[in-house]
């Protein structure tokens, strides 16, 4: 078997005479679920840690399409919850107070109140 780099595409792709399987660099990772080549994804994933990924953003600077911006962000949150959940991080510990606003939890009566930032 020999495995050939295409320039026209992220993978690779086997010569064999009777095989003539092509195999993409997104097979086997949540990449496969999306158009965007490996290159504009990974640039939208530096961008999320960076909390850069506004609809213009994407749509200027990383050339994305707005629909493309819109699914790549649900799916960064969604990797995210599921890595807390598997690696939950304790909040306090021995000797230590932790406080928690409850505003920040409850809504806002009548419109009234400060709004508080959800950083």
């Amino acid at each position: 078997m020999v495995l050939q780099q295409r320039k026209d595409q992220d993978g690779v792709r086997c010569n064999g005479k009777h095989c003539q399987k092509e195999l993409s660099a997104k097979t086997g990772t949540w990449f496969q679920r999306y158009e965007q080549p490996v290159r504009n994804m990974l640039l939208f994933m530096h961008a999320w840690s960076e909390k850069l990924t506004t609809l213009n953003f994407c749509r200027v600077v990383l050339e994305l399409p707005s629909r493309a911006a819109v699914k790549l962000n649900a799916a960064m949150r969604l990797i995210t919850e599921e890595w807390v959940l598997k690696n939950p991080v304790p909040v306090g510990g021995p000797g230590l107070t932790v406080e928690v606003d409850e505003s920040l939890f409850a809504r806002r009566k009548y419109n009234r109140g400060q709004v508080l930032p959800q950083a």
